[in-house]
């Protein structure tokens, strides 16, 4: 195999939507109770609420049951592929490195580009704007959440590897 996958832990996903499914739940019980009891401001609050965490349990299944590879690292190229709809290709040559570095205690690996703006060329501009909001911060535009994705440790040691024998 000449090419190592990097995938997102699907595990935090599940749990939140089961939490939601919960609460929406939940949510509905006072709904149709405030139905009964004609309790018309606590339905609409219930209601809503019960619309919101159902909406938000569906995106979080679309997540759990879409492709869990969020980086691909092939011999001559990163794939950047947690940007939906948008995958990014960066050839070797133009990956300066990579950094692990930490916000608001929350560990993220980025990844430095010979030229950024290159590659934020062409993207929905709500992502685009928060890439740029990454390097306000000082930080690589594109990066991922260490926690979100399975065996860290062994990712950023197949990166590693990847990167030098690609440089």
């Amino acid at each position: 195999m000449n090419y190592y996958e990097i995938h997102k832990n699907k595990a935090k996903y599940i749990v939140f939507a089961i939490i939601c499914l919960a609460v929406s739940a939940g949510s509905t019980l006072f709904l149709l109770y405030a139905v009964r009891y004609s309790d018309w401001g606590l339905a609409l609050l219930a209601g809503a609420l019960a619309i919101i965490l159902l909406l938000t349990t569906l995106a979080l299944f679309r997540r759990i049951r879409g492709s869990s590879v969020v980086i691909r690292l092939e011999p001559a190229y990163l794939e950047f592929l947690d940007i939906p709809n948008h995958p990014l290709r960066f050839p070797w040559n133009e990956v300066k490195g990579f950094e692990v570095y930490t916000v608001q205690g929350q560990p993220l690996l980025g990844f430095v580009l010979e030229d950024e703006e290159k590659y934020l060329e062409g993207l929905p501009a709500v992502t685009k704007a928060l890439l740029k909001a990454n390097q306000k911060l000082g930080c690589p535009a594109f990066n991922i959440g260490l926690r979100n994705i399975k065996k860290p440790d062994e990712a950023l040691d197949a990166l590693a590897k990847i990167y030098e024998n690609a440089g």
